[in-house]
């Protein structure tokens, strides 16, 4: 945290003590006022979630030179690829992730507990003049069996269609 700006580190410093506080309250064993407890976890979310955008804004405009050398050369790489390609064409980049869940709360009361999803496959699709699209397209098991259902298809087609040469 030394390496941080000064802004940036009174940010972190706040969001450390935020952070602490939220713990705190949360993993309490005595709650006197259930009601006065969810409204002060409500108020310790929301200005976490204010923090870590704030630093979040301030890490992204106080970058080194060499992160924004970084970013250019990656908008350079992106123009260069859409400028590649033709008009009716478009670029598709795969990748498979997990997805954490956070717990799901009612009130004090635990309903769901953090977890980590199946694995998910994000597709990133650039074309020439659009700007890059993000999609889900769902658990990577069930695209995996389509994926085999297709290509059994697609090759038993093409066994069949077989020209005898001769």
């Amino acid at each position: 945290m030394r390496s941080l700006p000064d802004e940036q580190r009174a940010l972190a410093r706040k969001l450390r003590s935020v952070q602490r506080r939220l713990s705190d309250a949360v993993y309490a064993v005595e709650v006197d006022d259930a009601l006065a407890r969810a409204k002060s976890l409500d108020e310790l979310r929301g200005e976490r979630n204010t923090l870590e955008v704030d630093l979040a804004r301030l890490r992204g405009e106080g970058k080194g030179e060499a992160e924004r050398g970084k970013r250019r050369g990656e908008a350079a790489y992106l123009s260069a690829l859409r400028a590649a390609l033709p008009a009716d064409a478009a670029a598709i980049d795969f990748f498979v992730h997990r997805w954490y869940e956070p717990a799901e709360w009612k009130g004090e009361h635990l309903v769901r507990k953090g977890r980590w999803t199946k694995p998910h496959v994000s597709a990133w699709v650039t074309r020439p003049g659009r700007s890059l699209a993000q999609f889900d397209l769902g658990e990577a098991s069930v695209l995996e069996g389509a994926v085999h259902v297709f290509l059994a298809r697609t090759v038993g087609r093409r066994r069949s269609c077989r020209v005898p040469v001769g």
